[in-house]
C-alpha cells in the first residue's frame, strides 16, 4: 500500500476515497465472491480516475490487502489474542474459524487452492505470527530473537495451511467445528514450542508479594509450555 494508516487519520478525504475503492472491491467480488477485478471496474464502481487508485494503491491485491486488514480488526482485535483476555464463548481463533465458516468465499483469495492476492495472503499470515507472539510472549513480533521469531513464523504458515484446508479442501470432515479445529491447531502449536526462549523476561507477582519476579515464557505461566488445547484465547 502506498499511503500509511496515520494519513489517513490526519485527512478525511484520503480516508474516504480508500473506503470507496474498497466498497468498490467488495461489492464488484459479492456475491458469488469473483475477485478477478481489474483496476478499471474498481474505478468505474468507485468514482474515481484510474490516476487517483495508483495515488493510494499499488494494486487490487493492495486493496484486498486493507480490505482484510479492516475486518480482522473488526473481527478480533490484537488484545483479545492476549492470554487471559478473550471474546464470547471460546476465544479468538475460535472466532476466525467461524468467520472462515460462516463466510469462506471472502478469504478464498488467500486461503483457497487457487490463490489470487499474494500479498493478502503475506500480510495475513504476517498478522496471525504478531497474534502468537502477543499471546504466548506479551511482546511484538519484531521484538523477538531471530531464532524464536522464525518459529512464530513457521507456526503462523501452518496455520494459515490449516486453515485454508479446513475451509476449501474436498478431503475434508465438514463436521469438523470451529471449537474442534482450533484444538487440533493447539495441540500442534504446543507440539512445536516447547523450547521456544523469548528475548525479554515476562514479569510476573510471587506469591509472598515481596514484589515482581522474572519467569520464562516458555516455562512459566503464559507461556508456550503450557499453552495446552486452549492455548490461544
Amino acid at each position: 500500500m502506498t499511503s500509511e494508516c496515520g494519513a489517513e487519520a490526519a485527512d478525511p478525504r484520503i480516508a474516504q476515497t480508500r473506503r470507496a475503492f474498497k466498497t468498490a472491491l467488495y461489492d464488484a467480488a459479492a456475491p458469488e465472491w469473483n475477485w478477478k477485478v481489474s483496476v478499471s471496474e474498481l474505478c468505474k464502481r468507485a468514482g474515481v480516475s484510474r490516476p487517483t487508485f495508483y495515488q493510494h494503491f499499488a494494486a487490487v491485491d493492495d486493496v484486498y490487502t486493507e480490505l482484510l486488514r479492516d475486518r480482522l480488526v473488526n473481527l478480533v482485535s490484537p488484545a483479545v489474542w492476549r492470554r487471559g483476555a478473550g471474546v464470547p464463548r471460546s476465544g479468538a481463533l475460535v472466532a476466525l474459524f467461524e468467520d472462515l465458516r460462516a463466510e469462506p468465499g471472502f478469504y478464498e483469495p488467500i486461503l483457497g487452492e487457487t490463490e489470487v492476492f499474494g500479498n493478502a495472503r503475506r500480510s495475513f499470515i504476517r498478522w496471525v505470527a504478531g497474534r502468537l507472539s502477543e499471546t504466548y510472549f506479551g511482546a511484538p513480533y519484531e521484538t523477538l530473537a531471530a531464532e524464536p521469531r522464525q518459529r512464530v513464523m513457521f507456526i503462523a504458515g501452518g496455520a494459515v495451511v490449516t486453515m485454508g484446508y479446513w475451509v476449501y479442501s474436498s478431503e475434508r470432515d465438514p463436521s469438523v467445528t470451529p471449537v474442534e479445529i482450533s484444538a487440533y491447531f493447539n495441540s500442534y502449536v504446543s507440539a512445536l514450542s516447547t523450547d521456544f526462549v523469548p528475548t525479554t523476561p515476562v514479569e510476573t507477582r510471587s506469591d509472598s508479594e515481596d514484589g515482581p519476579r522474572t519467569e520464562s515464557p516458555g516455562t512459566g505461566s503464559g507461556g508456550l509450555a503450557e499453552a495446552g488445547p486452549i492455548g490461544l484465547r
